[in-house]
């Protein structure tokens, strides 16, 4: 699927983790349907392969290839998406899925506060891709 994500990202100038996510969604809305594509009755996933090898290229991905002219023009805006925004995330997303989904404080804030900084590399990734647009 990443091979997959990234040929349609490339030919069509989507961002790739946006494509990654629609792949989620239609697997997960054919499972509704009864159309199981991925049996998840044996899968099993270490913690610590999810915190120490997937988690970090996501959160980390798009400064890495961010240009340093480029970030010193948003750097005020990027500062308050890392610190305000990821706070302000992390609450709301812990309340909707403590309210929601019913999950307890401590799970429904952690999960918040994993997503939380990948939604930030996202909009800045976005950001990176149509930069033409918003050159000052």
């Amino acid at each position: 699927m990443i091979f997959a994500a990234a040929l349609f990202s490339s030919r069509t100038n989507v961002p790739h983790t946006i494509v990654l996510v629609g792949f989620g969604i239609v697997i997960s809305f054919l499972g509704f349907a009864g159309l199981e594509i991925v049996n998840i009755q044996h899968f099993k996933i270490d913690p610590n392969l999810l915190i120490d090898f997937v988690l970090p290229p996501l959160i980390f991905e798009a400064m890495m290839n961010l240009d340093y002219k480029h970030f010193k023009a948003v750097r005020i805006s990027a500062l308050l998406l890392a610190t305000v925004g990821v706070v302000l995330a992390s609450l709301v997303g812990g309340f909707l899925m403590t309210y929601i989904a019913g999950l307890p404080l401590l799970v429904a804030f952690a999960f918040a506060a994993l997503i939380a900084p990948t939604d930030a590399a996202i909009v800045i990734e976005i950001q990176n891709r149509n930069w033409n647009f918003v050159e000052r």
